[in-house]
């Protein structure tokens, strides 16, 4: 069986400079575990994954509020810490190219399910940007695409 087989298509992708703010919603409106990132000829430079954004909202801004210790702490200066942008404050300007993952792993329509599966163990990841001989995006294949294949067969 083939990637083309399983893949869904089209897949669902954002472009490298939508805010992280909007990748997320876009995300969570697909409840989709993470997605492909394309620039403007639809090609793929990266992928962006709840764990970027987890990583980001998860950040302060700020690193004086660190005490002797290297925890953050509210009582160094409270007008210090009234200063510090939340990792979801800076959600809505910081863009998905600066957070995603840049070395995308893809396989094209061709590739065996076997391989792809694979390729995914090998390299730790979920899902699979389908492309063309071009590097653009034309589906996606994901864990759950191989189960439910091997599932039906």
């Amino acid at each position: 069986m083939k990637v083309r087989d399983i893949m869904t298509r089209p897949a669902v992708s954002v472009r490298e400079g939508v805010t992280l703010k909007e990748a997320a919603a876009i995300m969570a409106d697909q409840r989709f575990s993470g997605v492909p990132v394309v620039n403007d000829e639809g090609r793929v430079v990266g992928v962006i994954t709840e764990a970027d954004v987890l990583r980001h909202a998860g950040t302060a801004s700020h690193t004086s509020l660190r005490d002797s210790w290297g925890w953050v702490s509210p009582y160094s200066d409270p007008n210090e810490f009234a200063k510090v942008r939340t990792g979801f404050e800076r959600m809505a300007t910081t863009t998905v190219r600066e957070l995603m993952s840049k070395k995308a792993v893809t396989v094209t329509a061709d590739t065996d399910m076997e391989k792809a599966a694979a390729i995914m163990t090998k390299n730790r990841v979920n899902r699979l940007p389908v492309v063309d001989v071009d590097g653009r995006l034309v589906g996606i294949v994901t864990r759950a695409d191989i189960v439910r294949a091997v599932a039906e067969a």
